[in-house]
């Protein structure tokens, strides 16, 4: 599921601008190209309509307000909006005493299947779990439910010939023998008619669940959709499970399901096996449809490095020695120059800054403002003659590169000051 999308998006972002200048033209043209990847995708118009709306308010007249690059903003809004339509990531309740959890869908969506699958899930999570099956249509539905629980050795409760009276004593036995939790395996139909909803109102009016969770086939497609939103009038749904995304899905009506109902994705099931069922996580699915893992994370340190910087300077004279090193330590945090170049804009100089010379210098100017002290850093002290061979002795540089530093800490001061009469102040 969503690897369309995903495959479509990663391609397209190729051609996005790397650079740090953003316009208008450029932002337009990588809007164009996400909508039409969303729509390709089985994305709704109007959900498609309403991400790329909301991708260009964040991102409209943006001008360098952080270290990314046009490409990576793109990205990074992309990524974020996506986990905005899925919506957060929220766990099954619980009831203080018995829990019952009426499964519904479609005859086809797996809904049997993923009854056990949930039931195991929460064993593990030491839950005492008793499932029942109230579909009295299908010969086979119960005595599969019966197998399905014997393989994972959950209980089942298989007495009673009718809808109302298989509740009632589903529900007493949960009750007399403290189970934590009872899942109710719902009646299936070709497609929704009066009598099936009528029968989930039966189930819920004598059940009263704590969760109404629709299992949905991902390979539907927009019908999904439709299906979603009249189980949804029937009774208000508590949440989804997907079954079926290792198949050949697109995978954009999850995303248009969630917008639609307001209903939150909380499971996905992938093949047959009791086990193939995972907690849906929005931001694992956003990272597995951009499929730029090592992108992701050098924007979330960039961003999570200038979220945590407390105070920004206030004027010129505050940018020292201290504050230098403070700035040149960070490279390293986001892995070096030569991690960082692999995604800042080209230029010129890169490839010599990315270099192992480059990387050399880096660190040699790091030991050269760690070799001064404190007074020096803050420049309470002239760096004279004497002062500079100590240095030179402590951080292994020349002479020369620690008069190159110096002179680096001019020209940024001076060219702070420069800004400083445009308005430059602390905005934070």
């Amino acid at each position: 599921m969503f690897s369309h999308l995903g495959n479509t998006l990663r391609k397209l972002a190729k051609n996005w601008q790397e650079t740090a200048v953003f316009r208008d033209k450029d932002l337009d043209k990588a809007l164009k190209d996400v909508h039409l990847a969303l729509l390709d995708a089985d994305v709704s118009l109007t959900v498609a309509d309403d991400f790329v709306k909301n991708i260009r308010e964040q991102l409209q007249g943006q001008k360098r307000q952080n270290a990314l690059t046009v490409h990576q903003s793109i990205i990074q809004s992309v990524f974020n909006e996506i986990k905005n339509t899925l919506g957060p990531q929220e766990p099954i309740k619980f009831a203080p005493k018995l829990s019952v959890f009426s499964l519904l869908g479609l005859q086809g969506a797996g809904k049997t299947t993923t009854t056990a699958k949930l039931a195991a899930h929460l064993t593990q999570k030491k839950k005492k779990v008793l499932m029942v099956s109230t579909d009295i249509h299908r010969p086979a539905a119960r005595e599969q439910l019966s197998i399905l629980g014997t393989q994972i050795s959950v209980d089942v409760f298989s007495g009673g010939d009718t809808v109302k009276s298989i509740m009632k004593g589903a529900l007493a036995q949960a009750k007399a023998n403290s189970y934590d939790v009872l899942l109710v395996d719902t009646a299936g139909r070709k497609h929704i008619d009066t009598a099936m909803m009528d029968e989930i109102k039966d189930i819920h009016a004598l059940a009263e669940p704590i969760e109404n969770i629709l299992v949905i086939d991902a390979m539907l497609g927009q019908e999904s959709v439709v299906i979603a939103q009249e189980f949804h009038k029937a009774t208000p749904l508590t949440g989804l499970i997907v079954t079926r995304i290792d198949g050949d899905a697109r995978g954009g009506a999850s995303l248009s399901i969630r917008a639609a109902t307001g209903t939150p994705i909380k499971f996905l099931g992938a093949g047959e096996k009791v086990d193939a069922l995972e907690a849906f996580n929005p931001d694992s699915i956003a990272r597995r449809i951009l499929g730029m893992g090592d992108t992701l994370s050098l924007i979330e340190k960039i961003m999570e490095q200038e979220e945590a910087e407390e105070e920004d300077l206030a004027s010129p004279k505050d940018l020292d020695y201290s504050y230098l090193l403070k700035q040149m330590q960070k490279i390293g945090k986001l892995g070096g120059l030569k991690k960082l170049m692999q995604f800042l804009p080209n230029s010129a100089n890169a490839a010599q800054h990315a270099s192992p010379e480059g990387e050399k210098a880096l660190k040699r100017k790091i030991a050269i403002i760690q070799s001064m002290t404190t007074r020096e850093r803050l420049e309470k002290d002239v760096l004279n003659s004497s002062r500079k061979k100590r240095i030179v002795s402590g951080s292994g540089a020349t002479i020369q590169e620690v008069n190159q530093l110096m002179k680096q800490l001019k020209t940024m001061r001076t060219m702070l000051k420069r800004f400083s009469t445009k308005g430059y102040k602390k905005h934070r």
